[in-house]
């Protein structure tokens, strides 16, 4: 059986300072990312993982050059 080189841990909660520093430091040739709750709740929704759009809201603002112009003309 090979022996893998990379790892990702995921937790809905968080990770020990000690664990967070056995991660760091692994040695060169492994890598192994611990994802918490809050990262798994970030990409969740950066990346729209089951969910969908409900509402879509437009916010405006002046766009004063416009209004600018209109004064000097």
């Amino acid at each position: 059986m090979a022996q893998s080189n990379k790892g990702v841990f995921i937790t809905t909660s968080s990770y020990s300072k000690g664990a967070i520093e056995y991660a760091n430091n692994l040695n060169g040739t492994t890598a192994l990312v611990l994802i918490d709750g809050q990262q798994l709740a970030q990409y969740i929704y950066d990346f729209n993982l089951g969910m969908q759009v409900e509402k879509v809201i437009e916010i405006k603002r002046l766009e004063s050059e416009f209004w600018d112009r209109m004064q000097d003309g």
